[in-house]
């Protein structure tokens, strides 16, 4: 996966410099403003099929389908552009407009206590914010603990030693969690429905219908075989639904 520098990309169509991904970026751009939201998806879809992402290009993604009234994937994109960035007032705008159109939005699921504080500070930074915070902390441990060889006072270098061992072991978690995100990245366990309206099943390929569901709406997603995918959600009227969809109704965020 390679990732456009998100500064540069924004600037690079403005003062004109060459380079092909840049490029493509501005036409599919061009072609956005011009009305054109087919052509300018296939132009998106085309740098992805190349493995280049940023927020940017996920941002706009998103605007395209909104325009093409393809509200589930415009969702998708909108999503994934926060994953990436996940304060992006923009994105969250988008997100916030596209959802007025779904039909029987559910209640969100919502986790109390220390779990969802975890979440929050987990997501509040990319994968690149994490290494950073694991090498910082890192250098600074190793430097605390060589420091402390010229330090004469036992007590005072024992205390810094004990300062280097907490840089190095919360830098070394920094460096877990910056992994973490990355998994994260390519499996969030979300998915957004991409069809007018599907049937959530009790079984895979069963006959009972627990409920029914719209485009664009959210659910959380668990395994997959044999082209069914069991998910969870809270449905209007009827609370939580844990059931089966077909997988290809599902765009995965």
């Amino acid at each position: 996966m390679k990732y456009f520098p998100y500064l540069i990309l924004t600037l690079l169509p403005v003062f004109g410099q060459a380079g092909t991904p840049y490029q493509q970026f501005d036409a599919a751009n061009r072609l956005l403003d011009a009305g054109k939201p087919v052509e300018a998806i296939a132009a998106y879809d085309s740098l992805l099929r190349q493995g280049w992402v940023s927020p940017e290009l996920y941002l706009n993604l998103g605007n395209a389908h909104y325009q093409a009234d393809h509200t589930g994937w415009a969702i998708v994109h909108y999503q994934k552009a926060l994953r990436l960035r996940p304060s992006w007032d923009v994105a969250q705008h988008n997100l916030a407009v596209a959802r007025q159109r779904v039909v029987d939005l559910p209640a969100p699921f919502h986790e109390l206590g220390f779990v969802a504080w975890a979440k929050q500070v987990f997501y509040s930074y990319s994968p690149d914010a994490w290494a950073w915070i694991a090498v910082i902390l890192g250098w600074l441990g190793l430097a605390a603990w060589a420091g402390s060889y010229w330090i004469e006072k036992d007590r005072t270098r024992a205390w810094v030693r004990r300062v280097a061992w907490t840089g190095l072991i919360l830098g070394t978690s920094a460096l877990g969690l910056t992994q973490w995100r990355l998994q994260d990245l390519n499996h969030s366990g979300r998915a957004v429905i991409i069809q007018a309206v599907v049937p959530v099943r009790d079984t895979p390929g069963g006959q009972v219908e627990l409920v029914s569901l719209h485009e664009g709406v959210e659910v959380e997603v668990f395994e997959t075989s044999a082209g069914w995918t069991r998910i969870r959600l809270h449905a209007p009227d009827l609370g939580e639904v844990t059931g089966y969809l077909e997988t290809q109704a599902l765009g995965e965020i």
